[in-house]
């Protein structure tokens, strides 16, 4: 079957922005050091110091699986998107369902660590040429808040947010957008906190529209806010999983109908 020049388009998208056409490849060992003991932090940073004076550098040599990258399994130290390819091919046919559909309304995405969901919301809505949507990138450009465990107790003990790993700047999310040239007023960007972002955004919507919002299980306010409908992700079997761990971080696909909650259309959800 013949593939037209846009379904090539996005298929390359995910690819890269997943960093699915590579073999992951050797990162340094200083990269994750903030999580390593007192002790064996000082130990490398003195061992790199030294050899990044005769430009030589330790590194580790990760290993992943193929169904590891398709299920977006892993810390990517490279991927602009740690969801995978099976995650972006469901967002894909998400938006295409409302854009085929005629459903109106904005796009949000609500942790975006490095930008690359949200790039690929783009960049579908640039390949069937789609000016009246923008995308909204919402974010704390922080990384994770602390848990707050006297309202969640089960969130006891969760260290997510220690992570400098999750900490991308509003910055450097721009830039991803730049270098896949999709940083245009199409893209609005919501800095902050959920709790202070999110139960009043500036998202455009009909009566009857439904909107696509990729989410971590962190974003409780942004799902208490949005008067969430469906909460729906791929378990690493690819089945359908309405309770997500709190111990994973997943990539949740939030289809709201604002003013008719009682019913979702299971055609506008068929591949979630």
């Amino acid at each position: 079957m013949e593939q037209s020049a846009k379904d090539l388009y996005l298929d390359l998208m995910k690819r890269t922005l997943s960093f699915s056409l590579w073999p992951s490849p050797p990162f340094p060992i200083e990269f994750f050091n903030y999580l390593r003991s007192f002790p064996k932090r000082e130990i490398v940073s003195v061992v790199t110091n030294i050899l990044s004076r005769a430009r030589l550098q330790l590194a580790h040599l990760p290993v992943h699986s193929i169904e590891e990258r398709e299920s977006g399994q892993l810390f990517s130290v490279f991927a602009d998107t740690m969801i995978g390819l099976k995650r972006l091919d469901n967002l894909q046919f998400c938006i295409e369902s409302i854009v085929k559909e005629g459903v109106s309304g904005d796009l949000i995405e609500t942790g975006v660590w490095r930008g690359g969901a949200c790039i690929f919301m783009r960049a579908v809505l640039a390949a069937y040429g789609v000016t009246d949507r923008r995308v909204f990138v919402a974010d704390s450009f922080e990384g994770l808040p602390k848990p707050d465990t006297n309202t969640y107790p089960m969130d006891k003990g969760d260290t997510h947010y220690l992570h400098q790993y999750f900490a991308v700047s509003r910055a450097a999310v721009e830039n991803n957008f730049r270098r896949y040239n999709l940083l245009d007023e199409q893209v609005v960007f919501l800095e902050g906190w959920f709790k202070d972002t999110l139960p009043a955004p500036p998202i455009s919507a009909s009566p009857r529209s439904r909107r696509i919002m990729p989410a971590l299980p962190k974003t409780r306010a942004a799902a208490h806010s949005c008067r969430v409908l469906l909460l729906a992700t791929r378990s690493a079997s690819g089945r359908p999983s309405h309770s997500p761990s709190r111990r994973r971080i997943q990539t949740l696909y939030i289809l709201r109908d604002q003013f008719h909650e009682s019913r979702v259309d299971p055609a506008a959800v068929a591949s979630v």
